[in-house]
């Protein structure tokens, strides 16, 4: 039986009972639930329609629910109610949260500054997870509430970096070149082997792959043939190359391309330089190329080519340059087979040293292009870096958004309940944190930097890393260039 208006008016906790607050919404309707109990309002019918009474009493948006026919309009109406409730509160938690987070520092960054701290130094890998949610806003404690006591600080971490930039925007520190010929947008990617283009829908449902790529995670790659192209990257020249037609995510250019044209990798300022048409050819002594051609004394002119040609480039190459600045007739001469012994890679020099009285500098060209392509161009063409704290080896790979760890052998990792990583062929990247490293990477610097831990195969330098420091990528040399150009 359904009360009146008059006796429902009537009960003392009608006239007295809170106004509906959303953000309170669960302990509203619980203390309500009791007080129907307490006034022996027992039906799912009458408690829907007191619900709508006092909601209407609070002049609230929620007057007035719209149930379709149920036995249970009160739990339904109830249900109804805490949806959307909840994401009010998280759209206006997300929003103050978004106002605070602007210009502040990622919780990652706030930690990091905690661990090098003397303040706390002392505690090391017992560092307590209270005294880093304590510098936290109170809107990230409230996000990650639930998950302060299953996940450990790195965890943490890692997850409230996911939400900084879920709020803020993704920096995307990997970068793309559209192709002005076809207008297919590459991503520039050094950790790949090869350089891939998409199938065609045609190719894609009806043609059989003429072999696989095996992933080591996710689903192995179909490969649908090779396919010639005419590239033109904005750098003043053409590009031909024969991709790999494969079933990925996006097309890239490859450490096979970067390396057989001679490109370096500006992920700061998301560039491409060829380094033959470079101003700046990135050797040790920073020469300008613009002044190298420039007519001067023969003697300048020796200095410069040296220094130039001191980058492990190919033999026959450094033979051409030789050409262009010294006679014909001259190049028999003893003093240029020296010379350019001298300047050949240090993995060709000394073999050759030997001969040097025996053959003449185009036979010595010869013989020091063979050696050069069994020792480089058949060769792996990716670039690995060791870092000499930790005796591993980095792939650099500027397709990697972020620089990622495996877990150390025996070490148990427990996977965080959120991911923002994705392999090329569309599986994702399994996150269980993150590591603070400092690597030597043989450049008269250290690199303190945090990896995500997360199920690769290796370890990575990633676009993040690469991009903050500005690093560029040389893969024909084999070497990271700290960039002093700009």
């Amino acid at each position: 039986m359904f009360l009146s208006n008059s006796q429902f008016e009537n009960l003392p906790f009608f006239r007295y009972f809170p106004p509906f607050q959303p953000k309170d919404a669960s302990v509203w309707l619980q203390t309500l639930e009791k007080e129907f109990e307490k006034a022996n309002i027992i039906t799912q019918a009458e408690r829907y329609w007191c619900l709508n009474a006092l909601l209407t009493r609070d002049s609230s948006d929620l007057a007035n629910i719209q149930i379709k026919s149920t036995q249970f309009p009160f739990d339904d109406a109830k249900a109804v109610i805490l949806r959307r409730c909840q994401l009010a509160v998280d759209e206006s938690i997300n929003k103050e949260l978004s106002e605070y987070l602007r210009g502040n520092e990622k919780p990652s960054e706030i930690l990091n500054r905690m661990y090098s701290s003397e303040q706390y130094g002392y505690l090391q890998d017992a560092f307590p997870t209270e005294l880093f949610i304590q510098r936290l806003s109170l809107h990230f404690q409230y996000l990650l509430k639930d998950k302060l006591s299953h996940y450990n600080i790195d965890q943490l971490a890692q997850m409230e970096d996911f939400i900084f930039e879920a709020i803020l925007g993704r920096s995307n520190h990997a970068f793309h070149i559209i192709d002005q010929n076809s207008g297919v947008k590459f991503a520039i990617d050094s950790g790949s082997e090869h350089s891939f283009i998409l199938p065609s829908s045609y190719e894609r449902n009806t043609v059989i792959p003429i072999s696989w790529i095996k992933a080591p995670k996710g689903k192995d790659i179909a490969i649908y043939g090779k396919k010639s192209l005419i590239v033109d990257l904005g750098l003043g020249r053409l590009y031909q190359w024969n991709f790999i037609v494969a079933d990925i995510m996006f097309p890239l250019i490859g450490a096979d391309f970067l390396a057989n044209f001679d490109l370096l990798m500006d992920v700061r300022r998301k560039k491409l330089i060829d380094y033959f048409l470079a101003i700046n050819p990135y050797d040790d002594t920073n020469t300008n190329r613009e002044v190298f051609i420039q007519p001067e004394s023969s003697e300048c002119a020796y200095l410069r080519l040296c220094k130039y040609l001191l980058c492990n480039k190919k033999p026959s190459e450094i033979l051409q340059h030789i050409q262009c600045i010294a006679p014909t007739a001259s190049l028999q001469q003893d003093f240029w087979k020296g010379f350019f012994l001298s300047v050949l890679p240090p993995s060709v020099k000394p073999i050759l040293e030997s001969q040097y009285s025996s053959y003449s500098l185009y036979e010595l060209t010869l013989k020091a292009d063979q050696m050069y392509n069994e020792l480089y161009e058949n060769s792996y063409r990716r670039l690995l870096i060791l870092d000499r704290n930790s005796g591993l080896c980095f792939l650099i790979d500027s397709g990697a958004n972020n620089s990622l760890f495996p877990p150390l052998p025996n070490e148990k990792v427990t996977p965080i309940p959120l991911n923002s990583l994705w392999r090329a062929n569309g599986s994702p990247v399994i996150e269980y944190g993150q590591k603070r490293l400092v690597l030597d990477l043989g450049l008269g610097y250290s690199f303190p930097w945090n990896f995500i831990v997360s199920d690769t195969e290796m370890p990575i330098i990633g676009a993040d890393f690469l991009s903050h420091f500005d690093l560029l990528v040389d893969l024909k040399r084999k070497r990271l260039i700290r960039n002093q150009s700009q």
